[in-house]
């Protein structure tokens, strides 16, 4: 049995989260150049059921030279980075842009939303073999690319990197332009990329496939035997004519100044400037590596400061999300916030439990226990 959802294409995957109100956070809000800090974003996914009846599906998008949106009845048939595609109840095709779309509606298999409940209760196994029976059952290839944007936060959320990056490799070579780069297995914080992937991606750096590219360079960057040719790379496809592969491959190159204790005040302005102009369902990556930035400098709450946009505002992709929690606890027992501190602690036990960050926070939780009982 299946039902109906409605969707927005720019917020498919997010997940619903309410801003944090703790004392440091409603002191250093006001101050920051950041718009919107009660927002909340609405979880919207994509995808249809393989027995959708015809005419099921609603489209609500506004038209060119319009500014009152309309309401389309048919068969989605494509659904990408771009463009939806749909055959009208009346056998009219229709494309429209994606960036003209408020509003989806359309029906899911029960496998695919029973997997997407179970990953958010943490049962990321169960998940895994429900989404690849939902993939069994569905024949439409966009609707595929939404299960396996779930089957990559999956790998990504067991560690299993190899896996995570063949399964984006996949989506992506039918969508370039996927609204899932937020989530693509592109290194933002420090992570362990075994030999035997390193050797996997190393091809993809001169196969003239710009994704791929995308991907081997992040994972190569600072490789050793690789790093020249994948900031070469980098620097070729910060070019490219999709938007999302050029500002992800400049964004990429920040990497280098971290690594290399380079990072001024002049480069956090440039990066947040960078930032700003991507589409907020790409700036979790992005942003880690600015609060990332601010930590090597010293300037530790504002670095707290710009790692809880992760959470609260860019939560999508989860493990940065964690990361990023626990990084501005840190920043903020450091700096004496300890009651603060604390319940992001507190905060990550409980939304990211799975997360190998949520045992480091119950281990400092433990810690001020003892210290406080002494």
């Amino acid at each position: 049995m299946s039902r109906v959802i409605a969707l927005s294409p720019s917020n498919r995957a997010m997940s619903l989260r309410t801003q944090r109100t703790c004392g440091f956070w409603r002191a250093i809000r006001s101050s920051l150049p950041f718009r919107r800090w009660t927002l909340l974003l609405v979880c919207a996914l994509c995808g249809l059921c393989q027995n959708v009846a015809s005419g099921e599906d609603r489209v609500t998008f506004i038209p060119e030279n319009a500014s009152s949106p309309v309401i389309l009845t048919g068969d989605v048939t494509e659904y990408n980075g771009r463009v939806l595609s749909m055959q009208t109840i009346s056998g009219r095709p229709e494309i429209i842009p994606i960036d003209r779309i408020e509003r989806v509606e359309t029906t899911y298999v029960d496998d695919f939303l029973k997997g997407i409940d179970e990953f958010k209760a943490g049962n990321t196994d169960v998940a895994e073999r429900l989404f690849h029976d939902a993939m069994k059952q569905e024949r439409r290839e966009w609707a595929k690319r939404e299960i396996l944007a779930w089957l990559v936060k999956c790998d990504l959320r067991s560690g299993d990197l190899s896996s995570a990056v063949h399964l984006f490799r996949e989506l992506a070579r039918t969508d370039p332009y996927t609204l899932h780069w937020g989530t693509a297995p592109l290194i933002w914080a420090p992570l362990s990329v075994s030999p035997s992937l390193k050797r996997d991606v190393k091809p993809w750096l001169s196969n003239g496939n710009p994704s791929e590219q995308l991907i081997a360079a992040s994972l190569l960057l600072l490789d050793a035997g690789s790093s020249r040719d994948a900031e070469d790379t980098l620097r070729e496809l910060s070019r490219n004519t999709n938007p999302r592969i050029s500002m992800l491959s400049r964004a990429q190159m920040w990497r280098k100044e971290l690594i290399s204790n380079q990072v001024t005040s002049e480069s956090l302005a440039r990066w947040r400037s960078d930032l700003q102009r991507l589409p907020e369902s790409m700036r979790a990556g992005p942003q880690s590596l600015l609060y990332q930035g601010y930590q090597q400098r010293g300037e530790l709450r504002q670095a707290a400061a710009e790692a809880l946009w992760i959470p609260y505002v860019y939560p999508d992709h989860e493990l940065l999300s964690a990361r990023a929690l626990f990084d501005a606890g840190e920043a903020l027992r450091q700096t004496g916030l300890q009651a603060d501190a604390q319940a992001l602690y507190r905060e990550l036990k409980v939304n990211y439990g799975w997360s190998r960050e949520a045992a480091l926070a119950a281990s400092r939780l433990s810690e001020a226990a003892g210290s406080n009982a002494n």
